[in-house]
């Protein structure tokens, strides 16, 4: 396959590919593997294997490996870069939208109505994550459960939280704790260490150095605006391509494993965004094809305009670049190693515990009491009696009629 045609095949399908990583992962499959046949299945899967073993979203790693197998080094970067392009450039024109006429009435109730089913969407993608990842290992769902407590009760999600699952996974499986059947009662325990270790360690230099470990949760409504450039100056460049950087090398299998841990940091420690405008930006990443973390440019847009929204998406992007292509040629040497993927297991296990968690906060976010908001109570319930009986209908269907239900019910 020429990269003339690497680049369409991949520029047509972050223009329309809609549905999540799984699904944007299987259109590569059905389109480069069956028919075209440019990829064999074994290629295929090698993609999917080092995309779950690295840090950094699925689909767009998947992509990057699929254009190395097909290019080289060029090839990886071209599809990387061709996959992002289209969701930003749609990403950048609904953000200039949403900062030049926020104050219409009619923006504001659709954005509301969209906020309202983001909760539903994020708690739905937990469910869908949990079934695939935590199947029927009580280690692993114990971990889960553990990191949607902590992620709940601290309104954040520390980054230590996913290095102690990782090492509490493979001292079970292969270390010294390494338990049969019998002695399961090991795994509450053990377990229990990672939420211990998370809440109570000072890890302050380490918590620093990712933006947000440890900040005093306070409302950021108080210090957010619409446009944080318009009080900033043109915002911090630097800053923002920084948390970033620092935020893509910490998601495990999915872009939704930033919404929690971006959370913190863009409302109370950066205060960029109020609560609201965070939503907004969450149902933004859904409602554009492409990669989820594109939700990353729109904070940007409303940061520092064109500029942040550039240097942010690079920023959240340049991990996996990185870890993607820099792994690539050493693919069998690092399946090998039976640790790496246990602690893999840990990781993803939190990350969904980690979603759950954000899902809460986020409907406590657009709800607040949910009997004094009817309508956003209403939204939501909707939302997810229609995933879970119609799971066919595409999330941005669902938005859209979110958005539409908001500005009917506003009039």
């Amino acid at each position: 396959m020429s990269r003339t045609k690497l680049a369409r095949f991949f520029l047509y399908l972050g223009a329309t590919g809609f549905g999540g990583p799984v699904a944007l992962a299987n259109k590569m499959h059905e389109e480069l593997v069956t028919r075209q046949k440019v990829l064999d299945s074994n290629d295929f899967r090698q993609a999917m294997t080092l995309a779950h073993l690295l840090p950094g979203p699925l689909a767009i790693q998947v992509a990057m490996y699929i254009g190395w197998k097909l290019g080289g080094f060029v090839g990886g970067t071209i599809a990387g870069i061709c996959f992002v392009i289209p969701s930003f450039i749609i990403t950048v024109g609904i953000a200039w939208v949403y900062v030049k006429w926020s104050g219409i009435s009619a923006i504001q109730s659709a954005f509301g109505g969209v906020s309202a089913a983001v909760a539903s969407l994020v708690l739905w993608n937990s469910y869908r994550l949990s079934r695939g990842v935590l199947a029927r290992d009580r280690l692993l769902w114990v971990i889960a459960l553990s990191a949607a407590a902590l992620t709940v009760v601290k309104a954040q999600e520390p980054a230590i939280m996913f290095l102690v699952a990782a090492a509490v996974t493979v001292l079970m499986r292969n270390g010294p704790l390494s338990v049969g059947k019998s002695m399961g009662w090991l795994i509450p325990l053990a377990t229990g260490a990672t939420l211990a270790a998370a809440w109570n360690l000072d890890w302050a230099g380490f918590a620093g150095a990712v933006d947000g470990a440890s900040v005093v949760t306070k409302s950021a409504q108080d210090h957010a605006s619409l446009n944080y450039a318009q009080t900033h100056g043109n915002g911090d460049l630097t800053e923002l391509f920084t948390f970033f950087l620092k935020s893509g090398a910490f998601i495990f299998g999915s872009g939704l494993v930033i919404i929690p841990f971006m959370r913190e940091a863009v409302l109370n420690q950066y205060h960029w965004l109020d609560a609201r405008q965070f939503l907004d930006a969450v149902a933004v990443g859904f409602m554009t094809p492409g990669p989820a973390l594109i939700t990353v440019a729109f904070i940007g847009y409303i940061v520092a305009g064109l500029a942040g929204a550039t240097v942010s998406s690079i920023g959240i992007f340049s991990p996996s670049w990185v870890f993607t292509l820099g792994t690539a040629p050493f693919y069998e040497k690092i399946v090998r190693y039976r640790a790496a993927q246990n602690a893999v297991d840990g990781i993803s296990a939190a990350a969904v515990g980690a979603i759950a968690g954000a899902g809460l906060l986020i409907a406590k976010d657009a709800l607040g009491n949910p009997l004094q908001n009817p309508l956003g109570s209403a939204i939501t319930a909707i939302t997810l009696l229609l995933l879970a009986r119609a799971p066919k209908i595409p999330d941005v269907m669902l938005l859209a009629g979110a958005a539409a239900f908001g500005v009917l019910a506003q009039r």
